[in-house]
């Protein structure tokens, strides 16, 4: 096998695993009550400012 055709196999290869390493963190954080949380308080607030921020705009 050619030493270029090899590295790019084994550079998919680690991509692949990279991949598939942050899709099983990704299921575990999503499954998580209180990371969900953590995330649906971060949602409100940034949807408050953005709001304050119109409102102020406007007054």
């Amino acid at each position: 096998m050619d030493a270029r055709l090899r590295a790019s196999l084994s550079a998919r290869v680690a991509g692949l695993e990279q991949e598939a390493l942050l899709r099983r963190m990704l299921c575990s954080v999503e499954q998580d009550p209180v990371w969900l949380g953590v995330a649906n308080t971060m949602e409100a607030y940034a949807t408050w400012g953005a709001f304050s921020i119109l409102m102020n705009l406007l007054a």
